[in-house]
């Protein structure tokens, strides 16, 4: 669409004072409504900086703006009372401004974000849904968030580092996906409570904790994806059919058990060449 849409008896959308959910698609309106609750624009082509007011309305408490082509930072004064933040899927940089406090689903995926985060999610303690995934984001992920009722938890594809120091266990059933980071230490104890855990790509040593591998074969833990790490003890007997293990490319050879419930396309079987272990055993 080109040009001003969605117009009632001539009059555009934005003086619409009684306004209180908007979805449209076309181009983005110069202003909006002051009542407005729920804010849809999504999988359009809109171009350009979110506009300041936008995260400035009293009453908005859904704000999404997914797979567009929106570029900029995000507003630093986000004074809306939101629930729902959705900005996965465009061409934003730079850092994450501090977030109101009523935020419980926030998905940026898929930007060009970059920095630290910690200080915006331990303040977030209401969060259910947290994806950060395919950004720069950098330094240590803050182990609060694990304290939090999150049932998904993604972070992969990041430039998060030091080690993994959760300060409680996520809620059981939940999936943890924090692959292809620069993660390092042992693997946490808390993750056995996961329905799914994805840790692959990291720099994780030592050996896979007790809880972790008795969740796996009592089936509790339906996916555990630790290839392409340092560790050197993974004693897992027996698996469910249904649970893929995946632990190849390591400094320890994968057990058959782990081996046979690896995707092939994972390279079953293989670990690392013993120079690049350096005095790690396994």
């Amino acid at each position: 669409f080109r040009g001003v849409i969605l117009r009632r008896r001539g009059a555009p959308v934005a003086p619409l004072p009684s306004l209180r959910f908007l979805a449209l698609s076309g181009n983005l309106p110069g202003a909006f409504s002051p009542a407005l609750r729920t804010v849809d624009l999504s999988k359009n082509s809109f171009s350009g900086r979110i506009p300041s007011s936008l995260l400035q309305i009293r009453s908005l408490r859904t704000l999404v703006l997914s797979h567009n082509s929106l570029s900029g930072e995000i507003p630093k004064t986000v004074s809306s009372p939101l629930v729902h933040l959705d900005l996965r899927n465009n061409r934003l940089s730079g850092g994450v401004p501090p977030l109101p406090v009523t935020v419980v689903y926030l998905s940026l995926a898929g930007n060009r974000l970059s920095g630290r985060v910690g200080g915006v999610l331990r303040r977030l303690t209401r969060l259910s849904f947290l994806d950060l995934g395919g950004n720069w984001f950098s330094g240590e992920e803050p182990g609060e968030v694990f304290s939090f009722r999150i049932g998904y938890l993604q972070l992969r594809k990041n430039a998060f580092s030091d080690e993994l120091r959760p300060a409680g266990r996520l809620p059981s059933g939940s999936t943890v996906d924090l692959s292809h980071n620069a993660l390092s230490g042992r693997v946490p104890a808390e993750l056995a409570s996961a329905a799914a855990v994805y840790l692959n790509g990291n720099k994780f040593a030592g050996a896979v904790p007790a809880e972790i591998v008795a969740a796996a074969e009592g089936g509790r833990m339906r996916v555990l994806f630790l290839q392409d790490n340092f560790l050197t003890g993974i004693s897992v007997r027996g698996l469910p059919s249904s649970a893929p293990v995946c632990a190849h490319w390591n400094c320890v050879a994968p057990p058959p058990t782990v081996v046979a419930a690896c995707p092939a396309k994972g390279g079953r079987g293989r670990r690392r060449p013993p120079a690049q272990c350096g005095g790690r055993r396994g």
